[in-house]
C-alpha cells in the first residue's frame, strides 16, 4: 500500500493498492479484505464505484464496490464511510426506499 499525505477536508488519506488509487485508507483496506475473500472463492468483485441511479429523477449514487457472492449468486453493493455526511444520509434513505 502507498499512502499520500495530501490535505483532505475530511482527513482521508488517499491510498494505492494494486495500482488502484482509493480516496481513503479505510476504502483501500476494505478492498484488500474483498480481495482476500475473492481468493478464497467466496465472492467475485464485479466493479469498483458502479453508477447506480435511484428514483425516476436519476439521483446518482456511486457505492464503493459491487460484489457477487459465488455460493448464492447474490449481488451486493458495499460502501465504506468514516463518517456520514448529510448528502450520504439522504442517499442512504433513498437507497433503502
Amino acid at each position: 500500500m502507498t499512502y499520500f499525505k495530501k490535505g483532505h477536508k475530511y482527513k482521508a488519506v488517499a491510498t494505492i493498492v494494486n495500482g488502484i488509487k482509493f480516496p481513503s485508507k479505510l476504502e483501500a483496506e476494505y478492498y484488500q479484505l474483498l480481495l482476500h475473500q475473492e481468493k478464497l472463492k467466496i465472492i467475485e468483485i464485479i466493479e469498483l464505484q458502479p453508477k447506480v441511479y435511484m428514483t425516476e429523477a436519476r439521483i446518482l449514487m456511486k457505492p464503493d464496490f459491487l460484489v457477487k457472492h459465488l455460493d448464492t449468486g447474490e449481488i451486493i453493493y458495499h460502501e465504506t464511510k468514516g463518517q456520514e455526511l448529510p448528502t450520504y444520509k439522504i442517499k442512504k434513505r433513498l437507497w433503502k426506499h
